[in-house]
């Protein structure tokens, strides 16, 4: 459990003398001649102090989920000193769509499914091949949630009509597989209903979106679909368009994408190029990865490079 991780550092730092200050925000940071000078507000009485550090480490985390205290105050510091900050974006974050059928999907998991963002000129932007959920805002899931960086960069950049998400319901055959089934279902006797006699393993509420996309009735005969609807029904399984709007923002999101800019920082140490006592790691950095435990051992691996170089730095001054 995530508090069990907190325990464990907190019992660790103070038993190594790690003075806690509660209560209390860095209002700003400055470079010094003895290394940095902290402008620091005590909650209680508002009053400012100014605190001496020969070493700083930024280690604030981004704009995600706010309440956790993660404001993204230290990006707004690093801009102040000349660096350059890649815009920060949710990411990991659920998609939102106010489409009618999507919400009416709801509840339904995808576990095979292939989504794909692509531009709007059906370029491929991002895929994943992971398992997608439906819910009554959007998009949720490993699938949908890993491809929400691009997404809500192109949003930031006002672009993201320019993006289209789309979704393989089948991605174990190929669309030319799909005709052949669609060809082999219409010569059944007895006209069974499409749906049924393709045999896919779907939904039936998903079949029936891509039915809709290919512009067919959900009931159609298998043995009434002329050939450009064939073709069109392959297209939407092999790629169900999905209208997305918007994310569900930093207060859903994971994580924070964008950040330091990497070329700022010294990537044996985590220190900052033109401020060598000046140490940023974790999700300030424009570093972060899918879904999977990837950016938690981000955080811990600068978090450990940053800790050895302060301590050969303070070691060398001694």
């Amino acid at each position: 459990r995530a508090r069990d991780v907190r325990d464990a550092l907190l019992k660790w730092a103070l038993a190594q003398q790690v003075e806690l200050r509660y209560e209390h925000s860095v209002r700003s940071i400055q470079p010094h001649e003895s290394g940095w000078m902290l402008e620091v507000e005590q909650h209680s009485t508002g009053e400012i102090r100014k605190v001496p550090a020969p070493q700083l480490v930024l280690a604030l985390g981004g704009k995600s989920y706010a309440s956790t205290g993660t404001t993204g105050d230290a990006y707004a510091w690093l801009q102040a000193l000349g660096l350059q900050i890649i815009t920060p974006v949710p990411a990991l974050v659920p998609l939102t769509s106010q489409t009618p059928w999507v919400v009416d999907l709801a509840g339904i998991a995808l576990e095979h499914a292939h989504a794909r963002l692509v531009d709007g000129q059906g370029r491929l932007t991002a895929e994943r091949a992971r398992p997608v959920l439906f819910t009554h805002q959007g998009l949720s899931g490993p699938g949908a949630m890993d491809l929400s960086e691009p997404f809500a960069r192109a949003e930031s950049e006002r672009r993201a009509c320019e993006v289209e998400l789309c979704v393989d319901l089948v991605p174990h055959l190929s669309q030319e597989a799909l005709r052949e089934r669609i060809l082999e279902a219409a010569a059944r006797t007895g006209a069974p209903q499409l749906a049924r006699a393709l045999e896919l393993d779907l939904p039936r509420r998903v079949m029936d979106a891509a039915l809709t996309q290919a512009g067919l009735a959900t009931d159609v005969r298998a043995n009434a679909v002329p050939k450009p609807q064939r073709h069109a029904l392959s297209v939407a399984l092999k790629g169900l368009r999905v209208p997305i709007d918007g994310t569900r923002g930093f207060d859903w999101a994971e994580v924070t994408a964008g950040g330091l800019a990497l070329d700022e920082v010294e990537p044996g140490s985590c220190s900052v190029r033109r401020y060598p006592s000046l140490y940023v790691i974790g999700e300030l950095l424009d570093l972060q990865g899918p879904i999977g435990g990837l950016n938690f051992q981000a955080a811990f691996a600068t978090a450990e490079i940053a800790a050895r170089a302060c301590q050969g730095h303070l070691a060398a001054r001694s």
